[in-house]
């Protein structure tokens, strides 16, 4: 939803700090259309005081923190990745997500490897998915180390597993058969290998052979 040109006429007439206004109300306003209304003006308004905005947005938390984010990159898309790289040092999921969203958007995450490593470690599984797969998207030996390191822990769930036995094969499929393989096989057909896995290894094994 756009915000209409004579709401806009009007507020340009006014001398005010337009941005400092349109925060204080986006703060407030729980109204879905009305908030894309702010929304869109914060951008306008955001163009040329985008520093107002950064620091207004590191005292803000969830969905609030997350629109005036959204703004703030619609406002400067030329600073997309300086901003995305700025929203993943918060521990806010809303802000995290928005900020995967947009990258999802740029195409290549590959300035913020090292960011998206750190998510693996997010608190939030919805997070952690999100990451791997823009992880995926970099093809680099170093992601599929990293993934199979989360794979050893025991602390995700069958969802998890699914997404990151996908992501394993599409990486690195000969070395998924031969670090998995003996994962899922009966036990009288072992290897002499030793063999010792979790509910949630087998299943990342499972997923990422298509068994």
């Amino acid at each position: 939803t756009k915000a209409p040109q004579e709401l806009i006429d009007l507020l340009d007439l006014v001398p005010i700090d337009h941005l400092e206004l349109l925060i204080s109300l986006l703060e407030t306003e729980r109204g879905t259309t009305t908030r894309r209304i702010l929304r869109d003006l914060i951008q306008k308004y955001a163009t040329d005081n985008i520093e107002y905005g950064l620091k207004k947005i590191s005292h803000l938390e969830g969905d609030v923190a997350a629109d005036l984010f959204a703004s703030l990159v619609e406002a400067r898309p030329e600073q997309s990745m300086e901003l995305v790289r700025s929203a993943f040092k918060r521990s806010d999921t809303a802000i995290l997500k928005k900020a995967l969203d947009i990258l999802e958007e740029l195409k290549d995450p590959a300035p913020v490897t090292e960011e998206l490593y750190n998510l693996l470690s997010s608190n939030s599984e919805d997070i952690r998915i999100q990451a791997m797969k823009l992880l995926a998207k970099i093809r680099d030996l170093k992601v599929f180390v990293r993934i199979f390191e989360r794979v050893k822990r025991s602390d995700y769930s069958i969802r998890e597993a699914d997404v990151m036995g996908s992501i394993l094969y599409q990486l690195n499929p000969k070395a998924v058969e031969r670090e998995m393989l003996d994962w899922i096989k009966p036990r009288g057909l072992f290897s002499f290998k030793k063999v010792s896995v979790n509910k949630q290894q087998k299943w990342v094994a499972i997923s990422a052979l298509a068994l």
